[in-house]
Parts: structure tokens; C-alpha cells; sequence
């Protein structure tokens, strides 16, 4: 359900955004976009700089160096699916990075569904999240090669792997689990490719290992008092109820090395009339 819903909104955006730039009711994002012809209303925010580092073949220019290299990345892999030469190369590249931005979307409210199915086991509460991220405030950048499906889809897809990892990790060879962890390391890698918020992805890591740490601190002062010779007078221990002293002074007190002195002598003479 949650696919066909995004499939169709996903879709229907996209050919609103071809088709009313032509009507007069939506205005061109930005002038130089009319280059681009019937695609024009594909051209916004900064597609115009990842699409000027597509013509280039690389940056030009210093403020180019403030992207990714993820979208020109997906121009390049769009433009390769495209076939036939009935379109310029640009467009070509425009309209299949477009196709796999919608694509990315949809399997990343899958993933979305998914991933909050394994945090909370509350099938609703999964429905609503995947729904509310269909359904973005935003949706015209969920359907041009833009950051933000596809550093969704990788975020998600990674934290999906983590946190089924998390639960299964004890099941598995301790290689199948540093190949997991490399392989979640490598989806979020891309992801940092498309967004620099990606390298936040790190504090899953660190949160693992501040987490393992603090239960070795823990459990060492433990298992240390655990471990010391007590070194308590049986005088403490005549406090005790008389059912736990007669077991403990016979059987920790009064044995070995820690065997105490009697203190009666100093009893009786402490009774005894001063003269």
C-alpha cells in the first residue's frame, strides 16, 4: 500500500511539474532554465549547479565545491538509461536522474515502513511515519535529481541494516558481522555523498561504543567487591540477627587467617570494681 501511494504521488507531482511551467500558472524556478525545454519546470533550486557540473564534467567554479559529487553522479547514471538520441544530452540527463529520484522516494518510504516496524513493532504507527513522508510538505524535491530521496533512501536503508544487525548480531559469525558493519559503513558513506549530514550516521557508531563502555565500568566495581577480603570486626557482626551471626562468625570470622583475637579479657576486666 505504502509503495502504490508513493508510486502515485510521486508520479503525479512529476508530471505536474512538466506540464504547468507551460500553462502560465506555475512560473520557471529560474530564467536560465528555459534551456531545457519541456523539462524546465524539472530545473530548480540546485539542480542548476549540479547540472552545470554534469555539462563541465566537474567544477568550475569554488562554490560548486559546497555539493556533493552523489546528484552529478545520478545525471551521469540518468543519462544512461535514457535511450535513443531523440532528446539532448542535458535533458536526457535531467529526466532520467528525475525517473531515478522518484524511484529512490518510493523505496525510501518502504524502507521508512520497515525500519519503524523494527523499532517499535506498532504496525499503525509504521503506516502513519511512511505516510507522513509521502506525503512531504515539499514533494517537488522528492522528484527532480535532487538531494534529498536519495540521501533518504541510503540513511534509511543503512539504520534499517543497523538496527536488524543490533538484533541478530549474536546469531552470527563474528566475520558476518564485521562484513555487516562495513557494508552499513559503505551505504552510509554514499549517503554523505548526497548530504554532509551523512557523516552524523557516525554517532550510531559511537553511541555503540559508549554504550558497551559504560557496562564495562559499571560491572568492574562489581565484580570487585565482589572480589575484596572483607575486613569487617566480628563486633559488626553481633549486630546481625542471631540466625545470620551463628552462620556467619563461625564460617567467615573465625577461620584462617582472619581469625580474631577474643575480647573477653578486656570484657572482664573492664567489669571489675576500680580499688
Amino acid at each position: 500500500m505504502i509503495a502504490s501511494l508513493a508510486f502515485v504521488v510521486r508520479l503525479t507531482t512529476l508530471v505536474l511539474l512538466v506540464m504547468l511551467p507551460h500553462s502560465g500558472l506555475v512560473p520557471v524556478f529560474d530564467s536560465s532554465a528555459r534551456s531545457m525545454g519541456a523539462l524546465e519546470g524539472l530545473v530548480r533550486w540546485d539542480v542548476l549547479h549540479f547540472l552545470s557540473i554534469y555539462r563541465h564534467g566537474g567544477r568550475t567554479v569554488e562554490q560548486q565545491w559546497a555539493f556533493g559529487q552523489g546528484i552529478p553522479w545520478v545525471l551521469f547514471l540518468g543519462r544512461s538509461i535514457i535511450p535513443g538520441k531523440w532528446l539532448t544530452d542535458e535533458r536526457a540527463a535531467v529526466l532520467g536522474g528525475s525517473l531515478l529520484a522518484v524511484l529512490a522516494s518510493v523505496s525510501s518510504s518502504v524502507l521508512l515502513f520497515f525500519l519503524t516496524i523494527e523499532l517499535t513493532a506498532s504496525s499503525q504507527f509504521s503506516m502513519l511515519t511512511s505516510l507522513l513522508h509521502v506525503l512531504s510538505p515539499s514533494p517537488s524535491t522528492q522528484v527532480v535529481p535532487y538531494t534529498e530521496p536519495f540521501f533518504a533512501f541510503f540513511t534509511f536503508a543503512g539504520m534499517l541494516g543497523f538496527a536488524r544487525l543490533e538484533v541478530h548480531s549474536r546469531q552470527l559469525s563474528k566475520s558476518t558481522v564485521q562484513l555487516c558493519r562495513l557494508s552499513i559503513a559503505g551505504v552510509w558513506a554514499i549517503a554523505t555523498c548526497f548530504r554532509p549530514l551523512g557523516i552524523l550516521m557516525a554517532g550510531f557508531w559511537a553511541w555503540n561504543w559508549v554504550r558497551r563502555t559504560l557496562d564495562q565500568i559499571w560491572s568492574q566495581p562489581k565484580r570487585r567487591f565482589t572480589a575484596l577480603p572483607v575486613s569487617i570486626s566480628p563486633s559488626t557482626i553481633n549486630l546481625l540477627p542471631s540466625t545470620r551471626k551463628d552462620f556467619y562468625k563461625p564460617a567467615y570470622w573465625y577461620i584462617g587467617y582472619i581469625r580474631w583475637a577474643s575480647n573477653r579479657p578486656l570484657e572482664s576486666a573492664r567489669s571489675r570494681p576500680l580499688s
